[in-house]
């Protein structure tokens, strides 16, 4: 069943709510700053998404939920994709594919929040907000770290790319929520590749053999998602939690410039975390069986 816009209603009601907690955590004190929260940005493109700022994090996160569908014990699953945009100075900047690194030195992260000269929108795009006379990311003047609105679909849908967090709620009872990434997710080269320079900066140039992205996902995810689930848990008041990890081998990833094709790789990890989250009086949640990501598109 889908709402008269053919979105499905699941992700609807997903957005829904997660738009009403954000907004919980936004104006409780003390809420926001128990998880670092600094600013957040909603969006909407191929897919509704939010950007968040942290105040002792120096990149930006993004979220994206990818779709939501019914399942057996809850009321809705929603699958979140999870993107990390870092500064040129963090380490893991240098763990971005060649690719990456020129699309965020590039002008699509030429992105000044509202109240700078030019600028008429919030950090990514769009409404202005002032709080007591002055833009509330003043201190991203110098640029936000996020990619403009007006380029979103110009970048492609696997840069930046670190994890997912699925979240499975059932009203009244509480969440189950899963995290799943690679320790690093390694790609290599199978021929010699290169980007053209802009703005006077030199192409970048990769030789057959070397790697070209080395980007510590299951870190970034980590970080990320046990933020949300702790605002999540707040707003909904959940007063018990459990979690299990679990470990296998990995994968790595070869690439001629266009195409990748995955390879077993025993030195990476493929790390699991499985947390519920429950209400006072709920003693366990249905476990959450094995969905496949595609199943959520």
């Amino acid at each position: 069943m889908a709402d008269h816009l053919g979105v499905p209603d699941a992700t609807v009601r997903a957005e829904g709510l997660l738009n009403y907690h954000w907004i919980f955590l936004l104006n409780t004190p003390g809420a926001k700053e128990e998880i670092g929260l600094k600013y957040l940005s909603h969006g909407h493109g191929a897919c509704p998404h939010w950007s968040l700022w942290f105040a002792d994090v120096r990149g930006v996160y993004r979220l994206e939920l990818r779709g939501a569908m019914a399942v057996p014990g809850y009321d809705w699953l929603a699958e979140i994709k999870v993107k990390y945009y870092p500064r040129p100075e963090e380490a893991c900047f240098a763990g971005l594919s060649m690719y990456e690194q020129a699309c965020r030195m590039g002008g699509a992260f030429r992105t000044r929040p509202a109240g700078a000269a030019g600028e008429g929108g919030c950090a990514c795009h769009g409404g202005r907000h002032f709080a007591r006379g002055e833009s509330w990311f003043a201190d991203l003047a110098n640029g936000t770290g996020a990619p403009s609105g007006r380029y979103q679909e110009l970048i492609p849908d696997d840069f930046f790319y670190a994890g997912v967090l699925l979240l499975a709620f059932r009203e009244g009872s509480g969440t189950r929520a899963r995290w799943d990434s690679l320790d690093c997710w390694r790609v290599r080269l199978t021929r010699d590749c290169t980007t053209a320079g802009e703005d006077g900066r030199p192409p970048i140039l990769r030789r057959k053999g070397e790697i070209d992205r080395d980007y510590p996902g299951f870190f970034l995810t980590d970080r990320v998602c046990r933020r949300v689930l702790d605002g999540w848990s707040r707003f909904h008041g959940y007063e018990a939690r459990d979690e299990t990890r679990h470990e296998e081998v990995g994968t790595d990833f070869l690439s001629d410039g266009r195409e990748l094709v995955p390879a077993r790789a025993p030195d990476i990890r493929r790390i699991v975390v499985d947390v519920g989250c429950r209400r006072a009086g709920i003693t366990a949640l249905p476990q959450l069986l094995t969905v496949e990501s595609e199943a959520l598109h």
